[in-house]
């Protein structure tokens, strides 16, 4: 009835148009949404059993490692995910620490709680929808499960703003850019071979002040070496006297900078040098980013 008087408000807003039913007034509501969900890049609604939907304008691929991200910002514990099924079994502990047995006991024997869910990630019509449900399947509508939603809406916004395509090139609409790859890691792309922008790349490195160890123009690498600055460890008595030692707090790490291309475009990854990941990749593709820009 609700949705019905709403028909009856936008058909009198569309000049009564009589001929207008519910199933146009549902497809207007649908582009009304679109555009929405365009403009803000995720959008939190509400179903038809007054359940919270994150809808994320984005691929189901990268979509995946942001949602991951936010389930554990927000506090969820993941017991299990399946990326093919495209499900989390999340559990969200939000009874209040206390010294009560009772509560101590409850809290002991949460998994038989009604706080277990099944977080959904499905793509349909251009944008990807998450979504809470129980063990029967029905989507859930407590106020702690909304407000779980409302949460995880707001850091998929942040992420939005902060791994969207940042700049682009004045002189060729998305020759440079640097997104959040699948797996959650940031991802710097450039228009352009690797062969060609291999000197760029070289001279953008030394700008951002890395030194060059090694480099091969056949395998597109570069071995570089960067100051990691640790945080001051706390001192004891004792070593604050030691005056005549100077406190470490930099270290000097050494990692592979690689330029794959990739159809039209190069992409540039930093890699320990065994070939793995590394961890300050976000940091060193960020500095690399700002000198190739």
């Amino acid at each position: 009835m609700a949705e019905y008087e709403e028909f009856l408000q936008w058909r009198k807003d569309q000049s009564g148009d009589e001929e207008l039913n519910i199933a146009d007034f549902r497809a207007a509501q649908s582009v009304i949404l679109k555009a929405r969900l365009i403009d803000k890049g995720v959008l939190v609604v509400t179903g038809d059993s007054e359940e919270r939907i994150v809808l994320i304008d984005d691929t189901f691929d990268n979509s995946w490692g942001r949602i991951d991200t936010a389930v554990r910002n927000i506090g969820l514990r993941i017991i299990e995910g399946n990326r093919n099924t495209g499900y989390f079994r999340v559990f969200h502990d939000i009874e209040p620490q206390t010294k009560n047995p009772a509560s101590f006991l409850k809290r002991l024997l949460w998994i038989n709680d009604p706080l277990i869910y099944t977080l959904w990630v499905t793509a349909e019509d251009d944008m990807v929808r998450a979504t809470l449900f129980d063990d029967d399947q029905l989507p859930v509508a407590s106020d702690a499960a909304n407000a779980v939603m409302e949460r995880m809406g707001v850091q998929l916004l942040t992420f939005a703003s902060k791994y969207q395509l940042l700049k682009e090139s004045n002189s060729n609409s998305g020759a440079l850019s640097l997104q959040q790859a699948a797996d959650g890691r940031l991802q710097l792309m450039v228009a352009g071979t690797a062969q060609g922008l291999w000197s760029s790349v070289d001279r953008a490195l030394s700008d951002a002040g890395f030194t060059i160890a090694d480099k091969s123009i056949e395998d597109h690498t570069f071995q570089v070496r960067y100051d990691a600055i640790e945080e001051p460890k706390k001192k004891n008595v004792l070593q604050k006297l030691r005056l005549w030692k100077k406190d470490k707090q930099q270290q000097t790490e050494s990692v592979q900078v690689r330029l794959v291309t990739a159809g039209e475009n190069t992409v540039i990854e930093v890699l320990t040098l065994n070939g793995d990941p590394a961890e300050n990749s976000d940091h060193i593709l960020t500095l690399l980013f700002d000198r190739l820009k």
